[in-house]
């Protein structure tokens, strides 16, 4: 029971680690989003997936990964529940939603909360901005309230969702910029919504980001060592025997980066 006991702890807790990394480092640069206001319902999953629609986003190869407490939620919805009246049981047999509308969906104990500074949410548009602009002007919240890199927003009128570069503290009035460059003029006054502290669920097709693993080379000395690749990821086993102590040591590396390929291609789905 060598890999049971041992080995597969040691991968599962990698796979911890490099679960939480990817999240850390993609959801940061994604604009689009959609709110959960109220109780959940099966709207919400179709208009997230309109998000990706507006965004573009090709219609095949979605995923969407949704944290603990946002999956009980809509798994308990009678149309996920009612879905082998479709000839699938996965809610039931599998506590699984399955794939739903144009998505396959996935429960992950690593899904971050975003905390946002900004407490009222609502703003305006102080003065206009010109289509395609990345900065902009925001009026209307209360005084001291900080709107920080990572917060998005919608403005109304316009479709996609925005994802703030550089905030402020509000004095009367905070200058931001943002991305992506808006897709229409923002007239003067026009109402922006900051969306609240949330859960980030992450809508996404395959394209949007890549994990890239890298073999590592054995160690110099009598250590022994082997690489071993499953699925693209590599990974490293060293292991040695200490004869004063008659113990054996092992360790278990992987070298990874992961990057946004294209943030069109990715959405929030909003859950506080």
């Amino acid at each position: 029971s060598f890999s049971e006991q041992v080995l597969a702890p040691m991968m599962r807790a990698h796979a911890q680690v490099v679960d939480a990394q990817i999240f850390d480092a993609v959801y940061k640069t994604v604009a689009g989003h959609t709110p959960v206001s109220g109780t959940p319902a099966i709207s919400d999953l179709a208009l997230l997936m309109t998000q990706l629609d507006l965004q573009k986003c090709p219609v095949t190869e979605r995923r969407v990964v949704l944290s603990p407490v946002t999956h009980s939620k809509y798994a308990a919805l009678d149309a996920v529940l009612n879905a082998d009246k479709r000839g699938k049981s996965l809610t039931i047999d599998e506590y699984r939603i399955g794939r739903i509308l144009g998505a396959e969906y996935y429960m992950d104990q690593n899904v971050p909360k975003f905390t946002s500074s900004v407490v009222d949410t609502v703003g305006a548009m102080s003065g206009a901005a010109a289509a395609g602009a990345t900065a902009a002007t925001i009026s209307a919240l209360t005084d001291g309230e900080i709107i920080a890199a990572g917060d998005v927003f919608k403005v109304a009128g316009l479709d996609k969702g925005y994802l703030v570069v550089t905030g402020g503290t509000v004095a009367t009035v905070c200058a931001i910029t943002f991305t992506p460059g808006l897709e229409a003029i923002a007239a003067n006054a026009k109402v922006v919504t900051f969306q609240a502290t949330h859960r980030v669920n992450l809508a996404f097709h395959k394209n949007a980001f890549a994990l890239v693993t890298r073999p590592l080379e054995p160690p110099l000395g009598g250590a022994k060592a082997e690489t071993a690749s499953y699925k693209g990821i590599t990974a490293r086993v060293v292991y040695d025997y200490t004869m004063s102590n008659k113990k054996n040591s092992m360790s278990v590396d992987i070298l990874f980066g992961v990057k946004t390929l294209d943030k069109e291609l990715a959405a929030r789905l909003c859950l506080a």
